[in-house]
């Protein structure tokens, strides 16, 4: 039945002989069953006899619902928590002695398994098996476009059902690979991947849009949230300037469909210059796919069933760069006020209604260290991490005194530190003891220590303080870092790599 509706829809309604390209954002299956995925490979042999489509034009990319729970469970194992290494996964519900600790990587990478086999089956390539290995490059012809699939919920697993994230080792060989194979490197491209950088069950580290849209990616294609929606990202200001547009589909076929949204699948007719983006929808399991008007173009007009989206071709990598004699100067910028900072996330297209507000120093000292602080036993979330210095706002207006605030209380009054750069005000989630998750905005501020010797001032809070290299930091796993401060090392990995930024921006200290 449902090859059939879409096939009438495809022929009838639309009259499309054929299909030159055909993506599916993940959740293929509902729970990882071999039989659901018996089922969505008869349906996909029909689709390619019926409209021709080239088996190596098929981009398929895992979903949360791709994870197979039982080996995920295999791949655990009950240990003391004194005994456990430093990178443990959950405690153990039946005793806070003890946790649950991934031992068996072999048999965590597993969980894909099923996937693998209906992927292999569909597309006839194999999937990786190595989780830096999963991603897929897949060039529609004539169009000078390449989409480029990734694994967004390698880090799910039935412990974290909700955790995703795009690895930093997938995303550097896809890009590797993009920038040395001549046929795509000056390519438009379009990234597709299961999760939505925004909202509930987003990607942990949405920066990685950052990498993308200097790499010339354009789109973002993704399901999740079983609902046809479109957003952006800006990377540049400028209004012409490098930016992805993100393109979420509906779901196609899932018995969990979003309150007042129907079954969905979008249609993109690519081009050089653009694409047009068409929403089909199914209100009735048995019913007939019809236009889809949901995008409201200006006051007053009707719905349309569909919208555009442009892009300008990316310049051509030149062939020998001249090398800078001098840093890159980058012009510093703060944003001071709670004022400024609501009408810079409005810029971004972040709605800061309902989001609680942090401040973040990440302070320097002439070295290059940076300073981090152990969360204590009395923090009322991810006691243990490693972060920045900083808090909520509360009545604060000035978001730079409310910072200075913050460094008084928790490091000591006679210390002093200058702000001089705004890494990035984001978006995070938190978990907090016995409350429900909580949703913030952590402007995170590049600082200088210029006076005083940090100390902690409330072992309860601050259980320690540690200088560290930007070497050393690169290298500490995720697990040990606050959500926060994770995201933003990252980011000022991509910015900055592993040089102080007081000697990137003109140096501070001269």
């Amino acid at each position: 039945m449902w090859f059939n509706q879409l096939a009438e829809d495809l022929s009838r309604e639309l009259a499309y002989e054929a299909i030159d390209c055909l993506v599916l954002s993940g959740d293929v299956a509902e729970r990882a069953q071999e039989g659901e995925y018996e089922a969505a490979l008869l349906f996909l042999n029909r689709l390619i006899s019926e409209f021709g489509i080239d088996r190596r034009q098929l981009l398929i990319t895992p979903g949360n619902h791709d994870v197979d729970w039982v080996t995920s469970q295999d791949a655990y194992q009950v240990m003391k928590t004194a005994d456990a290494p430093a990178r443990y996964v959950s405690a153990y519900r039946e005793n806070p002695r003890y946790v649950e600790v991934v031992t068996d990587e072999a048999a965590y990478a597993r969980r894909f398994a099923r996937f693998a086999d209906f992927f292999r089956q569909a597309t006839g390539s194999p999937y990786p098996t190595d989780p830096d290995q999963q991603f897929q490059v897949v060039s529609p012809p004539n169009v000078g476009v390449t989409l480029v699939g990734l694994n967004s919920a390698y880090t799910t697993d039935h412990h974290h059902p909700d955790r995703s994230s795009i690895l930093p080792g997938a995303i550097d060989n896809a890009l590797h690979l993009l920038r040395t194979r001549p046929e795509v490197r000056d390519t438009v491209k379009l990234a597709v991947w299961h999760h939505p950088v925004r909202g509930d069950g987003c990607i942990q580290d949405p920066s990685v849009l950052e990498r993308m849209a200097v790499a010339g990616f354009r789109a973002l294609l993704h399901g999740h949230v079983h609902k046809a929606h479109s957003d952006s990202f800006r990377y540049d200001i400028a209004p012409d300037g490098r930016h992805i547009s993100i393109v979420g589909a509906g779901t196609f076929g899932s018995p969990d469909v979003h309150r007042g949204y129907p079954w969905q699948y979008n249609i993109l007719t690519l081009s050089d210059t653009g694409m047009r983006v068409q929403s089909r929808a199914k209100s009735e399991p048995s019913g007939a796919w019809h236009a889809d008007a949901r995008f409201v173009e200006s006051k007053g007009a009707q719905p349309v069933d569909h919208y555009a989206v442009t892009w300008a071709r990316p310049p051509a990598a030149p062939v020998t760069p001249a090398a800078p004699t001098q840093p890159v100067r980058h012009a510093p910028h703060l944003i001071r006020t709670l004022t400024a900072l609501k009408a810079h996330l409005r810029d971004l297209e972040y709605d800061p209604t309902g989001y609680r507000i942090a401040v973040e120093a990440l302070i320097f000292d002439r070295k290059g260290r940076m300073l981090l602080q152990r969360r204590g036993p009395a923090s009322r979330d991810e006691v243990g991490k490693l972060e920045g210095v900083g808090g909520q706002i509360g009545a604060y207006e000035d978001l730079i005194a409310c910072l200075q605030a913050h460094i008084g209380k928790e490091i000591g009054s006679r210390v002093r530190v200058s702000v001089d750069y705004l890494l990035e005000a984001r978006p995070v989630r938190f978990v907090e003891r016995d409350v429900e998750p909580q949703d913030w905005i952590v402007v995170s501020y590049l600082c200088r220590l210029t006076a005083g010797r940090p100390t902690p001032t409330d072992l309860q809070r601050t259980e320690s303080l540690h200088w560290i290299s930007l070497d050393e930091l690169h290298h500490i796993p995720d697990e040990e870092l606050s959500k926060s401060t994770s995201r933003a090392r990252d980011l000022y990995r991509v910015k900055f790599g592993t040089r102080p930024f007081f000697r990137e921006i003109g140096d501070l200290w001269l």
